[in-house]
């Protein structure tokens, strides 16, 4: 079966052969000859579509060639070019959310100039626009004039894909692409975010541009549907961009790790096809009125555990809300593998994710579980049921780094170093139903390290850490240090503890058992190695000239960080938190924490929030105001700034 382009065509032949697919169509040469702008379209996806993607486009000079925005239940796209002889190759960004509720930055490339182009924009597409350019491709879209000599390097297109595809064989083979079938990561337009064969090979792996602690950026590929989220392949994007550029064949030297291919995910693969089915059928209970009963009774349901302490009977009423407010389920994206231990490749416990939205197509919500399949299901049940992850109570780890600022936006000098990082553990303490349900009263977990750290009940939703073992309460502060092991500062944790793949392993006793449990999950990132402080979330305005008072807290305050998000597509706001302390009778109370999820953002963007005056105790005299900023990035690291507010 043809894999890649490169098997047909070299560098050299590249205006002749074009990027495959129908985006190649007639070449017209480095300018073109037409006297009418051409059209772009593609589908932005990693898996399922990508939410509220926004398009853009630059030619080989950095000239910007048209903007769109991609569908929102499809992810497809297409706008005229502004010119009729652009530059080649283009330069195709897009910027939006995966069903994750994760940001997504991606790239794709159009070698060559036809009336009518194709550019699907994928995590593979990165992966081939990263190898050609040698360079993260978001910096140079965001800044491109100049960048002309760059930009030229995307003709090496062809080459970094059929590189590629040799690197990720064994799932090409997976997919099940039709007997014959080019390949084409880059421009087929046939291609459809539904579980088709080039869909269930995005499905089916992890692909990521990350940082060194060196300073090098690398592409790091790996089988989604492993126990472990460490990377199976690694690739200097540097090194394959200067020996993809030679045309002396593929760039084998560039990949820095053992492996040289990635596994199979054959099993998983095989049935993916028919994943969208079982969102299908919910939403065909939905929209027939269903009660909870029905679904708690539903085949889709049979054999469901439990998620995080999510029954079966709370998911049931879970959908059963879902339907009174007239919501339905987006298409599901693999999100990896919820095994303890996953033997001979076969995960039988796919994490998925999918978007909620209404009937104008607005995610209001995100949805996420586990799901277990079956090749020959009883009669009357689909391929595909939920099954649950089996674990009690959510656990979860996420690198973490965070700032302090004055309340006019200056440096808070009492943090050492300006800067401090660590692990964020969240292990929750109280389910989200309503009113909220205690889960645990102290807990231990230990790092790979083989140190335990204590934690205890502290009347949040996650559990604090506390100095003192075996309690079964402590007081939050508010700070990100309650649930953060900060490096540099807690003796037991060290730089060796933040990798990628790293195991952390949890031991509790549920509340109302008397069996203790044990808990293990994954650290899914590595720490940001090329961390500025322009990344860190802040917020308008903030100046000598306008501080934030907390006066103006307690009265309730809108808060907006519109220029941060324009300046970092790549992240979004999580939430806000705002923190009062104070006396009680003349002595320390515990502070009043106050948190505001930020809703996923439209097309347009949502980057302000109403912050509710925070409801004080009879007797509380506040002392101190605080605002927390929480942010996440496409890779899944959390940023942090802490405002301390004057009076």
């Amino acid at each position: 079966m043809p894999i890649g382009l490169g098997v047909a065509c070299t560098v050299a032949l590249l205006q002749a052969c074009g990027s495959g697919g129908s985006s190649s169509g007639s070449s017209t040469g480095s300018t073109g000859t037409s006297t009418a702008a051409p059209t772009l379209s593609g589908v932005a996806a990693v898996g399922s579509p990508l939410l509220n993607a926004q398009i853009s486009v630059i030619d080989a000079s950095g000239a910007a060639m048209g903007t769109a925005t991609a569908t929102s239940l499809g992810g497809a796209y297409t706008l005229t070019l502004a010119s009729s002889k652009p530059v080649m190759p283009l330069l195709v960004q897009a910027r939006g959310f995966d069903a994750t509720g994760t940001p997504r930055v991606l790239h794709s490339v159009v070698p060559v100039q036809a009336s009518a182009m194709v550019a699907n924009v994928t995590p593979l597409s990165n992966a081939i626009v990263a190898m050609s350019l040698g360079v993260d491709p978001a910096p140079l879209m965001a800044s491109p004039k100049g960048q002309g000599k760059t930009l030229a390097l995307l003709s090496s297109a062809a080459a970094a894909e059929t590189f590629l595809s040799t690197v990720i064989a064994s799932n090409i083979t997976d997919a099940k692409f039709a007997s014959g079938t080019t390949v084409d990561l880059l421009g087929d337009g046939t291609f459809v975010a539904n579980k088709s064969p080039q869909d269930v090979l995005l499905e089916s792996l992890r692909v990521s541009l990350v940082t060194t602690s060196s300073g090098a950026v690398v592409l790091e590929l790996g089988n989604k549907f492993l126990a472990s989220p460490a990377a199976e392949v690694v690739i200097n994007i540097a090194t394959a961009s200067t020996q993809l550029a030679l045309a002396t064949g593929a760039p084998a030297s560039a990949i820095t790790s053992t492996a040289t291919t990635t596994s199979s995910s054959t099993t998983v693969a095989g049935e993916l096809p028919t994943l969208d089915a079982l969102g299908a059928a919910i939403n065909n209970m939905l929209a027939q009125g269903e009660t909870a009963t029905a679904f708690a009774n539903s085949a889709v349901l049979a054999t469901y555990t439990q998620n995080n302490g999510r029954t079966a009977a709370a998911l049931a009423s879970q959908f059963a809300a879902l339907e009174g407010s007239n919501l339905q389920l987006g298409r599901f994206q693999t999100t990896g593998c919820a095994d303890v231990v996953v033997t001979k490749g076969k995960c039988t416990l796919v994490k998925v994710a999918a978007p909620i939205t209404n009937n104008s197509g607005q995610v209001v919500q995100i949805f996420s579980d586990a799901l277990t399949y079956a090749k020959t299901p009883a009669a009357g049940v689909p391929n595909w049921t939920f099954g649950g992850n089996n674990q009690a109570l959510e656990f979860a780890l996420f690198p973490l780094q965070w700032t302090q600022l004055r309340d006019d936006g200056s440096a808070d000098p009492s943090l050492a170093g300006g800067l401090a990082t660590g692990i964020q553990i969240l292990l929750e303490a109280y389910s989200p139903a309503t009113p909220p349900v205690q889960l645990l009263t102290s807990a231990a977990v230990q790092t790979p390290g083989g140190f335990s750290i204590a934690f205890a009940n502290c009347n949040q939703t996650y559990a604090c850490i506390t100095n003192t073992p075996g309690a079964g309460s402590a007081t939050a502060t508010g700070s990100a240090a309650d649930q953060t092991l900060v490096v540099g500062t807690a003796g037991w944790i060290s730089t060796t503890d933040v990798v990628q793949g790293d195991r952390y392993v949890a031991t509790y006793v549920p509340q109302g058992n008397l069996a203790s449990t044990t808990q293990g999950t994954y650290l899914y990132a590595d720490l940001n190695q090329s961390l500025t402080l322009s990344r860190m979330p802040q917020l308008d305005g903030v100046s000598r000239n306008n501080t934030l008072s907390g006066a103006a807290l307690l009265n309730g305050m809108t808060v907006a960080w519109s220029t941060w998000a324009a300046a970092n597509p790549d992240m979004r706001l999580l939430s806000v938190r705002t923190v009062v302390a104070g006396t009680s009778a003349g002595v320390a109370a515990a502070p009043v924490i106050t948190d505001l999820r930020v809703s996923l953002p439209p097309a347009t963007g949502a980057t302000s929030a109403n912050l509710a005056a925070p409801t004080l105790g009879a007797g509380f005299t506040a002392t101190g105001y605080q605002i927390w900023l929480m942010a996440l990035d496409a890779l899944g690291r959390k940023y942090a700034t802490c405002y301390t507010l004057g009076p």
